[in-house]
């Protein structure tokens, strides 16, 4: 794999296999030693998978790691959490690369969603899918729009980084 494509469409068609993937996976659900297939010779894991893309998108002229963050976020909501730098420096103490992004943050925001599946499951005695179902028309009725989870954290974390 290249990491640096020398133009967008370069950049795209790199990506794009990876991004197909990725596209349909849960933040809530995902495993992070899942395996990605990519034709019939390349496999990999999630956690290299997501610091690839997002090092690859990171390294387009004028980009960077906030807009990576944000892309990949508009390509798989319900995977990816977005970050900035007060996110990222202040409130977890992370450098603004592609490995904390994939390898720190991602599994981090995973961690937090799992606590509040397990928060919910506990205060409202039931299963797992029906905390999760709670928590999505939760946040639906709060905003009085459909969110996903991945959105919702980036919005908890958004409020506390910027006060």
């Amino acid at each position: 794999m290249k990491c640096k494509p020398q133009n967008l469409l370069d950049i795209y068609k790199e990506i794009r296999p990876f991004l197909i993937e990725l596209g349909n996976l849960k933040l809530e659900e995902v495993n992070f030693d899942q395996v990605i297939r990519l034709g019939d010779s390349e496999s990999m894991t999630l956690r290299p998978v997501f610091h690839f893309v997002f090092d690859t998108l990171s390294n387009i002229r004028g980009f960077g790691p906030v807009p990576a963050s944000k892309t990949l976020h508009l390509v798989a909501p319900s995977l990816f959490v977005m970050w900035d730098r007060p996110i990222c420096k202040e409130l977890y103490d992370l450098r603004l690369n592609g490995y904390c992004y994939a390898y720190k943050f991602i599994p981090k925001m995973k961690e937090e969603l799992e606590e509040a599946i397990e928060s919910c499951m506990q205060e409202r005695a039931c299963s797992r899918t029906d905390a999760v179902k709670w928590l999505y028309e939760e946040i639906e009725r709060i905003h009085h729009t459909r969110r996903t989870l991945a959105k919702a954290i980036d919005e908890c974390n958004w409020i506390i980084a910027h006060p």
